[in-house]
C-alpha cells in the first residue's frame, strides 16, 4: 500500500469520525492552550445558556440575549488569557469597537444584576478559571 493510499484512507476515517460529532463541539487545531481555552469558553457560556457554540459564532444578528452571551464570553476571554480586544475581534470576526462596546456593557451590567455576576461566577468555576481568590484550606 503506497503512503498516498494510506493517507486518503486515514483521512476518510477521520471524516467519518467527525461526522459523527455533535455540531457544537469545537475542533480545535491549535495546541496553543489560550486558544482551547477561548473555545471551552465559549462552549460552556453556550451551554449555560441553552444555546450552541454556531449561535455565538454567527456574524448576523440574532436576538440580543444571544449577543449578550457572547460578550460574557469576550469578558471572560478578556480577564482569562493575554488576549487583548484586538485579538478577540479578529478571533471572532468582528470589529475592535464591537468587542470593546459588548465587553463594556457586561462589565456596567455586572454592578447591578446580581443574576449576571452569578452567571460570569458560575461559568468561573467550572472552568476552573482563577478569580483572584486563594483557596482556603481545611485547616483554616
Amino acid at each position: 500500500m503506497t503512503l498516498d493510499i494510506r493517507v486518503t484512507a486515514i483521512e476518510a476515517r477521520l471524516q467519518k469520525l467527525l461526522a459523527r460529532l455533535p455540531e457544537d463541539v469545537p475542533i480545535v487545531a491549535s495546541r496553543d492552550p489560550r486558544l482551547i481555552l477561548c473555545e471551552q469558553i465559549m462552549v460552556a457560556a453556550a451551554h449555560y445558556n441553552g444555546t450552541t457554540l454556531d449561535a455565538l459564532k454567527n456574524k448576523q444578528r440574532g436576538p440580543n440575549w444571544i449577543a449578550e452571551v457572547r460578550h460574557i464570553a469576550w469578558l471572560l476571554i478578556l480577564r482569562h488569557t493575554d488576549f487583548g480586544v484586538d485579538r478577540i475581534a479578529q478571533m471572532y470576526g468582528r470589529d475592535h469597537g464591537a468587542v470593546s462596546m459588548g465587553i463594556r456593557q457586561v462589565e456596567e451590567r455586572l454592578k447591578i444584576s446580581r443574576h449576571m455576576r452569578t452567571q460570569i461566577e458560575t461559568l468561573e468555576r467550572e472552568l476552573n478559571l482563577n478569580t483572584g481568590t486563594q483557596p482556603t484550606s481545611p485547616n483554616d
